[in-house]
């Protein structure tokens, strides 16, 4: 199991300026911050229960930059920071039973606590250069019996790649390669690629009410994500299309087609937004010309159901959040009034807005069914956020939005 320290500072000057401008070009200046972190790899404690430990430290000189409209005014805050050195120690202590054999069976391996292993699941791939999908079989079920695993076009989600738990996202850090819109994966960087996603090869504890209890069980009496409520406490989305013209048929037939579960994320939902669409990521060869070789202007529209709203019993993009802890510093409450995961969510999406406004992506905002919060208004720019309680009101809401466009590209 692993515990991430937070951030403390060891030396250095850092602190916050606003200045303010006009609304109608409310954009931050770019980011001018170095930031460089080493680490000590995972060392020992001298400890009975082999317990290790790994210390980051970070440096960072410069500014960074974020905008938003208040009061009728662009807003401009500059976060800077001068020599700044701060330093995160992470422990692990690894599962005591992990691999032991259960008494009176020393044919079978067990399992007897919550823990990360590494399997081969390069069968799920599927033959070809491209992904086929595929089955392969884990010693996973009761009593360490195989079970077969399958991942293909209808459930084929995947975990992100390496990322950061903290708080906030004034900066975005250098190794948190999810929230790096454009970057590549390096096949010889597993840190750097995503993983499959895998509800049946994922085990919470004892029950989905009983997550603190250390009980020394095998899997089979621990509930598994693909047998229990897989909708809610595994969801997995649609798939996605890319950026194409579309029929009305084809657009409706694919709207329809759409399938709902799970929770509210709305930082994964942005961050996959703007990789379809960045001129320099991994799909920068199908968005960096228009037509004639012009430069489009790129439009983003953010539209959701309610408000961030997380939960420590579903295996999402980020693993079964409340053993993972991904995102988070420790256990979170699922407590409407104790979210942490909720406000780092909440934080990861308003940096992602920072990062679109970057690349001149206009953003706009829909708040369907829900209150339009100070977190989907400042997303974007005054003007271009629009809450609709109903059909009719959602369509005039796309009906400005494409007034607004087609009036850009006249006056370009």
């Amino acid at each position: 199991m692993v515990t991430t320290g937070g951030w403390q500072k060891k030396s250095g000057t850092s602190g916050t300026t606003k200045t303010y401008g006009q609304p109608e070009n409310c954009t931050a200046p770019a980011n001018k911050l170095q930031t460089s972190q080493t680490e000590t790899g995972w060392k020992s404690t001298g400890k009975n229960d082999r317990s290790e430990t790994n210390t980051y430290t970070r440096t960072r000189s410069g500014s960074s930059y974020s905008a938003k409209v208040v009061n009728a005014r662009c807003e401009i805050t500059e976060t800077w920071y001068r020599d700044y050195v701060d330093t995160r120690t992470d422990s692990r202590v690894p599962n005591p039973n992990k691999g032991k054999t259960k008494p009176g069976t020393p044919t079978t391996t067990h399992y007897y606590w919550y823990d990360r292993l590494q399997w081969n699941v390069s069968g799920l791939k599927g033959s070809g250069a491209r992904m086929a999908g595929g089955t392969i079989e884990l010693p996973i079920a009761a009593e360490g019996k195989m079970r077969q695993i399958t991942w293909n076009a209808q459930n084929a989600c995947i975990e992100e790649r390496k990322t950061v738990a903290q708080s906030t996202y004034d900066t975005i850090p250098q190794d948190a390669y999810d929230l790096n819109v454009d970057m590549v994966p390096n096949p010889s960087d597993d840190e750097t690629r995503w993983k499959p996603w895998l509800p049946g090869a994922v085990f919470a504890r004892e029950s989905f009410t009983k997550w603190s209890v250390p009980g020394m069980r095998s899997s089979s009496n621990y509930p598994n994500l693909q047998d229990v409520n897989n909708g809610q406490n595994a969801p997995c989305p649609s798939p996605a299309r890319m950026l194409q013209a579309f029929t009305q048929a084809e657009m409706q037939s694919y709207v329809n087609s759409l399938q709902v579960g799970g929770k509210t994320h709305h930082d994964i939902g942005f961050l996959w937004g703007l990789r379809l669409m960045s001129r320099d990521g991994i799909f920068k060869d199908e968005n960096s010309a228009g037509l004639n070789g012009g430069k489009n202007s790129q439009h983003l529209i953010f539209m959701t159901d309610g408000e961030t709203d997380t939960y420590n019993t579903v295996y999402e993009a980020y693993g079964l959040s409340g053993l993972d802890r991904r995102r988070t510093t420790g256990f979170t409450s699922n407590d409407a009034q104790n979210k942490e995961q909720n406000t780092i969510v909440a934080n990861r999406l308003l940096a992602l807005c920072q990062v679109a406004r970057r690349k001149d992506i206009t953003v706009w905002v829909i708040a369907f069914g829900t209150t339009l919060t100070p977190l989907l208004s400042d997303c974007t720019t005054e003007g271009r956020s629009f809450q609709a309680s109903n059909t009719a009101q959602l369509n005039t809401a796309f009906s400005n939005i494409a007034a607004q466009i087609a009036k850009l590209r006249v006056s370009k």
